[in-house]
C-alpha cells in the first residue's frame, strides 16, 4: 500500500470507501438535476430560435461523425436533442437572468484551477485549451452559470421536498 502513498490497509480502504460514496452522491446530484431539467422542459413550452436550433443540430451531427455513426439513421434523434439542448440552455438561461445569477472574475479563476487540478494540467493550460477550441473563455463561464442556476434550482426543489414532508 505504501507504493501507492496510504499508510496501511486501512486508510486505504478509508479512501476507497470515501471515494465510492462520493461517487455515490456525485450520481445522486446529477439525477436530481437531470429530473429538475425533465421537469422543466416538460412543464414550459415556447417557440425555439431556429438560428439556435440548426446550431446544435450541427454541432451535435458533428460529435455523431466524430464517432464514425450514421448520421442519415440519426436525424430524427439529432434534431430531438437539439431541441431539448437549446431549450434547456434558454430556460437555464432565464432562471439565472431571473434570480440574478452571474459569474465574477474570481469564481472563473477557481473553475480553471479546479479543471487544472482534476485533470492534473496547468492552469494556463486549462485556458489554451479553451481559447484554441473556442477562441474564448464563454464556454467556461457558461458552465460556472448552469452550475450556479442548477444550485439554486436543486437548493428550491429540497426546499419543496421538505416542506412537502411535513
Amino acid at each position: 500500500h505504501k507504493e501507492l502513498g496510504f499508510e496501511d490497509s486501512d486508510s486505504l480502504k478509508k479512501y476507497i470507501r470515501q471515494s465510492l460514496e462520493n461517487a455515490k452522491k456525485e450520481q445522486a446530484l446529477e439525477k436530481q438535476k437531470f429530473d429538475i431539467l425533465k421537469k422543466l422542459l416538460e412543464t414550459y413550452d415556447f417557440e425555439l430560435p431556429e438560428g439556435l436550433v440548426e446550431m446544435e443540430m450541427k454541432r451535435i451531427t458533428e460529435e455523431y461523425e466524430s464517432l464514425g455513426l450514421d448520421i442519415t439513421q440519426h436525424m430524427d434523434k439529432i434534431s430531438e436533442r437539439a431541441k431539448r439542448n437549446v431549450k434547456a440552455y434558454i430556460l437555464i438561461d432565464l432562471i439565472g437572468e431571473k434570480e440574478g445569477v452571474s459569474v465574477s472574475e474570481e469564481e472563473l479563476k477557481q473553475e480553471i484551477m479546479n479543471i487544472a487540478r482534476r485533470y492534473s494540467i496547468t492552469p494556463q493550460g486549462v485556458v489554451q485549451y479553451y481559447m484554441s477550441r473556442d477562441g474564448s473563455l464563454e464556454a467556461l463561464q457558461n458552465s460556472v452559470f448552469e452550475r450556479k442556476v442548477f444550485d439554486i434550482l436543486l437548493q428550491k426543489s429540497n426546499r419543496i421536498k421538505k416542506e412537502e414532508a411535513v
